[in-house]
């Protein structure tokens, strides 16, 4: 038997010269006027797809699996009827996102066979979907996304459109597009959080093929995206490549800031400095250091625990060579998708592969995993600290976060951690919660206050995070907890403090400090400024099994493998241990 101890201490010159990277946001209108008078005539969404072969995508691990889902997808989708308007709680966002999976799916199919059903089914379904009365403007995430997929549908069905449906598409992208985009003049457009990467991404590219019939307004939608995109870049890769929404949003913003670049890379031959922010060309290190050992998903914020290859991982792979570790985990994931089958009116989920196809080739995933068994976030917008003894299956696997409650999608989980070892995923974070569950209570689910409904809900709240707790009470708002002495060596052993004390109003200062190398994890918790009779709570969240062996000790148990948990009070007090299920903590309707 191998065991995994966890102690835990709970304590009262010259310069050079060298040309300016260029900057996006003081691209001018002109310019990219200029330039979009240069568009190709045909094939303007990252490829020419009427002259595109996979024949270099299928060198790749990931084209056969892709093809398949996709050839799967296809068939099933010509069994249903188009899509219809209907929204969920406030979002069309599933009935768009459908739109553009089948249209993908679709023309795909017809590519790899030269079947025109497939492309005459496609059709069917984007105009369909430019009959609808809106794109739900309200939820912008909904219209952009559905004009993505009219766009797709536009460039790579042409052949199969009559002029009047090429006329429809075009005036339906602008109308219920790009020019309810451009009535925005604050949040998304300004922002600085997915959102402003999901909108331009997908409004970009119904920008560039509506480019002939409105060419001042697709021009001055290009412009919005290259000025205003860098603002969200630099809060969410710079310094190093870290990204403070988490993994899962990592998947959906990073893949459609990669669809903005890809497409002004391809059809206007620059993307005017985007793909110079700092930070930029390593995030894909920081999501690869994001995967656990066994290949689970450190999913902080609003996350999944879902190991699949995305767009952006191939896209970044193929941009910046050696960048992006495919772990075995995400290679099998892909490999069990393409064994599924679609059901119940869902399609087996893609992650965008087709996409993806563009960027494959033999090379792809070929690269080795980071040279570092570290990542340290010290600086960013969230910092962020993640370490393993080794880039294998069974290492021992440590991540632990800083921040506060007010970031995009963050929960109340300052000081929180995640351990992983043989493969057991011993501590771990809950993920997220099914927002349309939670808005349709009328509850504020987005309110970053100290009093919103959100911090009341088990996965966002202190109660369901590996926290430090005092008095029952929850971590202020106002609070940031930032990450200091980060010590690496090159043993392996790390050390690092995570200050806490601006999260808590009921104590002068709050320290965790942790120490890890291969054979435990210590964490030395140290507060002051208590009032008498406080009561602090070390509290972790696992799923394995939980035995009492010693006073002060437990030992979590899973799979034939086992840590033991220490704990030690000053002065020798006693330690009292408590169990309490999850179920006992969250209220009936939630996750």
């Amino acid at each position: 038997m191998k065991s995994l101890f966890l102690s835990l201490f709970l304590l009262l010159g010259c310069g050079f010269a060298t040309a300016a990277a260029p900057n996006p946001r003081e691209v001018a209108f002109t310019a990219i006027q200029q330039k979009m008078r240069s568009l190709p005539p045909r094939g303007r969404l990252f490829v020419d797809f009427a002259a595109w072969t996979p024949d270099k995508a299928k060198e790749s691990f990931a084209f056969e699996p892709g093809r398949i889902m996709t050839m799967k997808n296809a068939d099933y989708i010509m069994t249903l009827p188009p899509v219809q308007y209907e929204l969920e709680g406030k979002r069309l966002l599933t009935v768009s996102r459908a739109v553009l999976d089948r249209t993908l799916n679709l023309a795909f199919a017809w590519k790899f066979t030269g079947d025109e059903k497939y492309a005459r089914r496609a059709v069917k379904e984007v105009v369909n979907a430019a009959a609808f009365p809106d794109w739900n403007p309200k939820h912008f995430l909904d219209t952009s996304t559905m004009a993505m997929g009219l766009a797709v549908g536009y460039d790579y069905l042409y052949d199969f459109l009559t002029e009047n449906e090429r006329r429809l598409l075009v005036d339906a992208m602008a109308e219920k597009g790009l020019k309810p985009a451009e009535a925005v003049k604050k949040g998304w457009p300004l922002g600085t959080n997915n959102w402003t990467q999901v909108c331009y991404g997908g409004l970009a590219a119904a920008a560039l093929v509506c480019a002939d019939a409105y060419p001042e307004l697709s021009a001055r939608l290009i412009h919005r995206a290259v000025v205003n995109t860098p603002e969200v870049m630099e809060l969410s890769y710079s310094p190093n490549g870290g990204y403070p929404e988490g993994p899962s949003y990592w998947d959906y913003g990073t893949s459609y800031n990669c669809f903005l670049i890809a497409l002004l890379k391809h059809a206007l031959g620059t993307d005017f400095g985007l793909s110079e922010v700092p930070g930029w060309s390593t995030t894909g290190v920081f999501f690869s250091h994001g995967l656990t050992p066994a290949g689970n998903t450190y999913h902080y914020a609003d996350g999944m625990n879902e190991c699949v290859p995305t767009f952006a991982n191939f896209y970044l792979d193929h941009q910046y060579p050696g960048s992006s570790f495919f772990c075995p985990k995400s290679r099998s994931r892909l490999e069990w998708y393409s064994r599924q089958k679609p059901k119940n009116g869902r399609l087996v989920p893609a992650k965008f592969i087709q996409f993806s196809m563009f960027f494959m080739d033999k090379n792809t995933g070929n690269a080795p995993p980071p040279a570092r068994a570290y990542w340290s976030g010290k600086g960013a917008t969230l910092p962020i600290f993640m370490c393993r003894t080794a880039w294998t299956p069974d290492a021992l696997y440590l991540g632990i976060k800083g921040g506060g409650a007010r970031l995009s999608h963050a929960h109340m989980d300052a000081g929180s951690f995640v351990i992983e070892s043989e493969g057991v995923y011993f501590v771990q974070e809950l993920g997220n919660e099914r927002y349309i569950n939670i808005e349709k209570l009328g509850l504020d689910l987005w309110s970053p206050h100290q009093e919103s409904d959100r911090w009341k809900l088990l996965r966002y709240g202190v109660r369901g995070h590996s926290v430090i707790r005092i008095d029952d009470d929850p971590q202020l708002v106002t609070g940031f907890a930032t990450l200091e002495n980060v010590r690496t060596a090159s043993d392996g052993t790390c050390s690092l403090d995570v200050e806490l004390s601006t999260l808590y109003a009921n104590a002068g200062s709050v320290t965790r400090s942790v120490d890890f190398n291969a054979k435990r994890i210590r964490f030395t918790d140290k507060l002051t400024g208590l009032k008498p009779g406080a009561k602090v709570i070390f509290q972790f969240c696992t799923r394995t099994g939980i035995s009492n062996r010693a006073p002060g000790t437990i030992l979590l148990s899973s799979k034939g493998k086992f840590m033991r948990v220490t704990a030690k009070l000053p002065g020798n007090a006693p330690v009292r241990w408590q169990h309490i299920p999850a179920d006992q903590l969250r209220k009936e309707y939630e996750a």
